[in-house]
């Protein structure tokens, strides 16, 4: 698989892809690629030029809205997240994902803040949960995946 190629995925947690079943696909879902960090703008005050300094590599944000999900659901995402983490307390991962301006699978490392998740219904057999937003915040720049 070339790198630019799409392979039916958005999100992989170390090898194990999140089923697209499990992601809304509304407006909820958005993702800013290839962020660059600004360090220093200022303006000459005689000629106007801009000068601008900006830190090297980039990195993406996104947030994934998930569907409403029974507690069986819920632990077999948890299972899928498993595969990627790499530091439980600082909730870092290591993700594949889809780079929507760069159009191909890249992978990195992600700090996923925290979620809040609301339940719907609980009763003697089942647990749900509604939908909820997860944000994945990359450390730096990722690497094209080939």
């Amino acid at each position: 698989m070339a790198a630019t190629d799409w392979a039916g995925y958005l999100l992989k947690f170390g090898t194990v892809e999140v089923p697209l079943s499990y992601i809304k696909m509304d407006e909820g879902n958005e993702q800013t690629p290839n962020q660059r960090e600004e360090i220093k703008a200022e303006r000459d005050d005689y000629t106007r030029e801009l000068t601008r300094v900006t830190a090297e590599g980039t990195i993406t944000k996104q947030s994934f809205v998930f569907r409403s999900m029974n507690i069986r659901e819920r632990r077999a995402l948890k299972n899928v997240m498993k595969s990627g983490l790499v530091d439980e307390k600082q909730r870092k991962y290591h993700v594949t994902y889809w780079n929507d301006e760069n159009l191909r699978y890249e992978e990195g490392d992600v700090y996923i803040p925290d979620i809040t998740f609301r339940r719907r219904e609980a009763n003697e057999k089942t647990l749900v949960y509604h939908e909820f937003t997860m944000t994945l915040i990359g450390y730096k720049t990722s690497e094209a995946v080939s």
